[in-house]
């Protein structure tokens, strides 16, 4: 992937937005190729019925607008319970949902709890040894029922405790041993949490599926990162609008062989949805041309 200066580009919104085919044909006209969906639907109390209605529907849209589905991370719990053959059953159910739109990745928080805003402290509490091997049984399973449909699941690095740096999605993959588990590279939540973005970026390699790339201006390390906080560190800043260096984010994906689409999560920072999406596009493209120029990494 060496020299590569034109990656296809995917961009998140949710579907149950009052605008949501507006947005779909201001990506299509903007030069974006993918649509990644957040949206809250499991949550909402719908009959089966209606939503599939609804996933219908979001598919026969974004097709209309010749827009592809990438992935899907509305539902990013791993764990809804403790319990292997429940979590399992509900991870499924989804899939079962999710392969209407030939989704290619299922973006899952890494050692996340349904319902639990500290899930630190649950691994604390019952071992993260023991907490692990009911994640790897939980993974194996839905690895190998995602696979059926060629859906792959994606672990998410978060700014938390035992979920920050790329080494501790590593464990899981290691325990799980499944080709089709690997890695969400979140900038924003790596930018504020590590020491640096960019070696955490370069350690995910071969194993790098998908990314949440957003921009932010860092976090004091002194800041302890919870629920309560990270709004106020993770901006969700279009890319460029921050003070990540993409290009030489651009330089680590050329490095690293990334072969996916680039996908951008939640940006922000221009009013106009318009510009907004026409302006990420073209910096990309700027920061593209520039990782191409050459000169010595600096990450």
């Amino acid at each position: 992937m060496e020299g590569n200066i034109k990656r296809e580009l995917a961009i998140y919104v949710n579907q149950l937005d009052s605008d949501f085919e507006g947005f779909v044909n201001l990506a299509a006209e903007a030069g974006f190729e993918y649509l990644c969906t957040q949206d809250s639907i499991e949550w909402l109390d719908l009959s089966k019925k209606e939503r599939m209605r609804k996933i219908g529907n979001t598919k026969e849209t974004v097709e209309k607008h010749g827009l592809k589905f990438l992935a899907h991370h509305s539902n990013p719990i791993l764990l809804p319970d403790l319990d292997v053959k429940k979590s399992v059953e509900y991870l499924k159910n989804f899939i079962d949902e999710l392969k209407e739109w030939e989704i290619s990745f299922y973006v899952l928080h890494n050692r996340s709890i349904k319902d639990e805003a500290k899930p630190w402290r649950v691994i604390e509490e019952i071992g993260k040894e023991k907490f692990d091997e009911i994640t790897a049984e939980v993974l194996k399973e839905v690895c190998d029922y995602a696979s059926k449909f060629n859906i792959s699941i994606a672990l998410e690095n978060l700014p938390y405790p035992y979920v920050k740096k790329i080494e501790e999605i590593f464990e899981i993959i290691e325990m799980v041993e499944r080709e089709n588990l690997g890695i969400c590279f979140d900038s924003g939540h790596s930018y504020i949490s590590t020491h640096s973005v960019y070696e955490e970026l370069r350690k995910t390699g071969d194993r790098l599926f998908t990314t949440h790339f957003h921009d932010n201006f860092g976090c004091p390390e002194e800041v302890e990162v919870t629920d309560e906080n990270i709004d106020k560190w993770d901006r969700h800043l279009m890319p460029g609008l921050g003070i990540i260096n993409w290009v030489e984010i651009n330089k680590i994906l050329n490095e690293i062989g990334y072969k996916y689409p680039v996908a951008f999560e939640g940006i922000r920072g221009i009013e106009d949805k318009e510009d907004l999406l026409n302006i990420t596009v073209k910096l990309w493209r700027t920061f593209e041309s520039f990782a191409k120029e050459g000169g010595e990494n600096e990450g």
